[in-house]
């Protein structure tokens, strides 16, 4: 999962992981910053040579009880 702040991208690793995923990790990567993202894809290539579902813009909404309420795409 890329992340513009890496403590919020944390954060919504451990609540996916909560509700089940088990391979899902945070990359730092601000989209709006060409550099950003050619380091992102080059730590990502360290680990794979594909990357599946990219979303780009994705915000998962969660309840107070933890529980998902939506997700939004852009």
């Amino acid at each position: 999962m890329g992340s513009r702040d890496i403590s919020n991208g944390e954060e919504a690793v451990e609540k996916l992981k909560a509700v089940g995923w088990t391979n899902v990790e945070v990359i730092q990567m601000d989209v709006s910053n060409d550099e950003s993202v050619k380091t992102a894809r080059i730590e990502i290539g360290k680990k794979t040579a594909v990357l599946q579902q990219p979303f780009l813009q994705t915000s998962v909404h969660y309840g107070k009880n933890g529980q998902q309420l939506f997700i939004t795409k852009s």
